[in-house]
């Protein structure tokens, strides 16, 4: 495995589409309050504290959407790297999204 192959793997359209289905879920959890759902909840995911259940989830839906990107043509290594660094565009877009909802939201309060 080397650098130049997992370059070659990662194609920029790929990419750029990750970061918009990642904006689009994440609009669509803003609008469902998906945060809020999280952190008021009692039920316990992984752990006791909400904010670690609210992030295993994101993480979890990211890393979800991301397989239908990965190149299984390479190595173990490469593929798992695709994985994780499609998964970071999802996670960027989703951040996104969710932001320009509350951004929309507490302006439409005021």
């Amino acid at each position: 495995m080397e650098l130049s192959d997992l370059l070659m793997d990662i194609e920029g359209s790929k990419m750029i589409s990750s970061c918009c289905i990642g904006g689009v879920i994440g609009i669509i959890g803003g609008i469902l309050n998906f945060d809020d759902l999280f952190l008021e909840s009692n039920k316990k995911l992984v752990s006791k504290n909400p904010k670690v259940n609210l992030e295993f989830s994101k993480g979890v839906i990211s890393l979800a959407t991301s397989l239908q990107n990965v190149n299984y043509e390479g190595p173990f290594v490469g593929d798992t790297s695709e994985l994780l660094i499609y998964g970071a565009y999802i996670r960027v877009g989703y951040e996104a999204g969710n932001k320009i909802v509350k951004s929309v939201k507490n302006y439409i309060r005021k």
